[in-house]
């Protein structure tokens, strides 16, 4: 697929921004893991822990903050919460514990701010590019950010793909030759790991959303096949209805029926 220069630079961006979400989620894991030994339950009465509430908390707790002056720092919408808060602060973290806190905090910090900045510069880059990221968005599972990502893996010309099913192959979603469905095995095409990952999130975002013909799509294969080749089997049907939203260039929508309203299989409209 030869694409601009540009764009293959933009290409690129995505994927290191995605290496930079990666490692930021691993920090939030440790970052669990340290507040967690010492006995701290605050992602119980906070639902994210690391929202502005959660790092003014951790941060207390890194620097060995009295508690009445962390909760006393907390934006009012978490005011009810504040019983609860006090019980879930009444351990101290450990010298060690401290200075492991406060460094993956700052590097979480650090990766947030990465992160903003790689978003300015490929939103900057795909700017000419709102129309399909819009239509893109309109399909259950796909945040702007996923758009963006997908946009960059597919290229900014749906129509070098011949079929939905060659768009599948090039993210390594399309069933093998003995038709045991789009598992990813020896008899799927890889092309582009990273669109494949991509592809398997918004799936499994997908299948969250009730009332989705992809998540009754999940459950019907799950219940046959188990989840990881259902989640799959998803992500594959999630290229074809994308590929078919790029090609007529209209928003995803289902009908009355349960049948999407956009060819998936179809040649790609010719744009003039």
């Amino acid at each position: 697929m030869n694409l601009p220069k540009p764009f293959v630079q933009l290409r690129e961006l995505g994927r290191i921004r995605r290496d930079i979400v990666r490692d930021r989620n691993r920090l939030r894991t440790q970052i669990q893991a340290i507040v967690g030994a010492a006995g701290f339950r605050i992602g119980s009465a906070l639902p994210d822990p690391l929202d502005p509430d959660g790092l003014h908390i951790l941060e207390g707790l890194a620097a060995d903050t009295p508690t009445h002056t962390v909760l006393d720092g907390l934006s009012p919408h978490v005011g009810h919460d504040e019983g609860e808060l006090r019980d879930a602060l009444t351990a101290r973290l450990d010298d060690t514990g401290r200075f492991l806190l406060s460094d993956q905090l700052r590097a979480w910090k650090s990766a947030t701010r990465r992160i903003a900045t790689y978003d300015a510069r490929i939103a900057k880059g795909l700017s000419e590019f709102d129309e399909p990221v819009g239509l893109l968005m309109t399909i259950p599972g796909v945040s702007r950010e996923a758009a963006c990502a997908i946009l960059l893996e597919l290229g900014p010309d749906i129509r070098a793909f011949e079929s939905s099913g060659q768009c599948a192959a090039f993210a390594g979603l399309a069933p093998d030759r003995r038709g045991r469905g789009a598992h990813g095995g020896r008899g799927a095409r890889r092309r582009s790991p990273p669109l494949r990952g991509i592809l398997i999130e918004c799936a499994e975002a997908a299948t969250l959303a009730k009332g989705t013909e992809f998540r009754s799509y999940y459950e019907t294969d799950r219940d046959r096949k188990g989840h990881q080749h259902a989640l799959v089997a998803t992500a594959n049907k999630l290229v074809r209805v994308i590929y078919g939203v790029l090609s007529n260039r209209a928003p995803y929508r289902v009908s009355r029926s349960g049948e999407i309203s956009v060819r998936t299989d179809s040649e790609p409209r010719r744009v003039p």
